[in-house]
């Protein structure tokens, strides 16, 4: 996790230097490093949840915390970052954000803990490496089919991605209105999330599917919206189903210490290629 913030922080102090300079495809490399740097952060830290936490009952809560504040920071971020662009250019906003890579670190480094359960040889070397999470995530029947849900859905909401600036643009919103859409679903997701603290250990099937519900139905307003207004309101409930689905769908329940951090990274790293395959399909 440290490394990962680190290398991160570098990678936008260089995207600071580079974005005056005109040279678009140093800065797209820069950035795809950036997102490759942050990928192995958001893994480790699911995975460290459950041995962070003294009593399993805990863990639906201790998942919502951390989604909270995810959400939170995509809810406060876009218009954050509209704003000081604005003011002070995007060199600066890069160099901001590489500063606050560093603040993460420093507070990674003041949490106390064992971040991973101890493991004999043996047991390391069985769950050791990507395709080791990936394994059992195949080998598990639930596991499995909630992976292949999970990812079909995020193959989904990829390709609506692409469209959301053409919707703010086609009501004459352009950047502002692209802010506000997700900040509107960033609100809604910490409401979803939130919920997690009401969420008794059993129930996250029920809930899940629920929530998978509600973001099909609000996903389609958002489509068929006449008035912007609509689309925001449907949006901010959109992200509280799917704070909801993201608490539900932490895969720490029921997984065993040993597999969590190789599991936990190869369902990050499966989830983030499907991103990438969804964003040229909705430009299609």
């Amino acid at each position: 996790m440290v490394w990962s913030e680190a290398v991160g922080a570098a990678l936008f102090l260089a995207m600071a230097v580079v974005v005056d300079l005109g040279t678009t495809g140093l800065l797209i490399a820069l950035a795809f490093g950036a997102a490759i740097a942050e990928q192995p952060f958001f893994s480790s830290s699911r995975a460290a949840i459950p041995n962070l936490i003294d009593d399993p009952e805990d863990l639906n809560w201790a998942n919502s915390l951390v989604t909270i504040g995810v959400h939170a920071g995509i809810a406060i971020g876009p218009v954050l970052g509209g704003v000081l662009y604005e003011a002070i250019g995007p060199s600066a906003v890069f160099a901001l954000n590489a500063v606050s890579f560093v603040l993460s670190l420093i507070l990674t480094l003041t949490v106390h803990g064992d971040f991973q359960a101890d493991r004999s040889a043996a047991t390391h070397d069985e769950h050791q490496g990507i395709a080791a999470g990936l394994r059992f995530l195949w080998r598990d029947p639930a596991l499995r089919r909630m992976s292949t849900a999970w990812f079909i859905f995020v193959l989904g909401l990829s390709v609506g991605m692409v469209a959301d600036a053409a919707l703010a643009e086609s009501f004459g919103m352009e950047a502002i209105g692209y802010a506000m859409m997700i900040t509107a679903w960033g609100l809604g997701s910490v409401l979803g999330s939130a919920s997690g603290r009401w969420l008794p250990p059993g129930r996250e099937g029920t809930s899940m599917v629920a929530g998978a519900f509600g973001i099909s139905i609000f996903s389609m307003i958002v489509g068929v919206a006449p008035v912007f207004w609509l689309v925001l309101v449907a949006l901010f409930l959109f992200g509280a189903c799917d704070g909801v689905t993201d608490v539900c769908t932490c895969f720490a329940n029921g997984t065993p210490a040993a597999n969590m951090p190789t599991m936990s990274c190869g369902s990050f790293d499966a989830m983030a290629a499907l991103v990438a395959c969804g964003f040229p399909d909705g430009k299609i």
